[in-house]
Formats: C-alpha cells, structure tokens, sequence
C-alpha cells in the first residue's frame, strides 16, 4: 500500500533542502515528530501516533542532497518506506512525501487508509513550506 502527498513551494529544492535536512527541526513541522537525529545511516524518531509515544529507529535507504531522503523501518511482518523528495519546477520545488507499506495484514491497510484520511500526509508538507517560506523571509537581504 503506498500513500503519497504533493506541494510546491516558490523556492529552489537546495533551500528547501537546507531547512529540511536539519532533522533536530522536523518537530517544527512534522505533526508527528517530536524528536529525530541522525547517526550514520540511522534515523532515530520519537513519534506521536494515536496519542502515543514511540521511539522509532530506522534505516537511511537513500540521500541525495537536495532532492531525496528515504528511510525503511522494520516492524514484526511489516517494512514502512518513507521517502520525501524535491523536485525542481522552474525558479520553485515540488515537495513530495510518501510511505510505503508492505507486509500490512488484511484489515490493517483499511486502518491505515482510515488514519491518513483523518490527518493528511499533505499537513507535513504545508507545515515544511511554511517553515522554508519563514526561514527565506528572516534571511538577510530578503
């Protein structure tokens, strides 16, 4: 099952990148993250799911400064694939972010369909703009 969100934003994807890749800042606009670092090719998350903690660790699968970060995290029977991407589009970037999810037992994609419904894979990525567009706005010179 994959679950996938698209936004532009009027600013090349190195900025975009610039304020992206410093994970100390994603709880700034993630609506689930509350901490994250990075160690090697280890993402460590403290994730807000359902009103729950959890501490999430995960495999670097992909970086591609500016355009892609993807990582995988292994739970028993189930591989999640996040990945965000920014794609140039003339002077801006489209921002996309999408999950994958294999392994999901039958019932569990309809919960997870259910879940992204009610809290969009696209409020990551208007919370990420606003926060690029904030950062391009108190640059000196803006």
């Amino acid at each position: 099952m994959k679950v996938r969100a698209e936004l532009d934003v009027a600013v090349a994807p190195e900025v975009v990148w610039s304020y992206f890749a410093d994970v100390s800042r994603w709880p700034e606009w993630s609506p689930i993250c509350t901490e994250a670092s990075v160690e090697g090719d280890r993402l460590a998350m403290k994730l807000r799911l359902a009103g729950v903690r959890l501490p999430v660790t995960s495999r670097i699968v992909a970086r591609e400064a500016p355009h892609r970060l993807a990582w995988q995290t292994r739970w028993p029977g189930l591989r999640i694939t996040h990945e965000y991407r920014f794609v140039r589009r003339g002077a801006g970037t489209r921002m996309i972010n999408e999950e994958h999810f294999d392994g999901l037992a039958l019932g569990a994609g309809a919960l997870v369909r259910r879940y992204f419904r009610r809290r969009p894979l696209d409020a990551s990525l208007r919370r990420l703009r606003s926060g690029v567009e904030r950062e391009v706005a108190g640059a000196p010179g803006a």
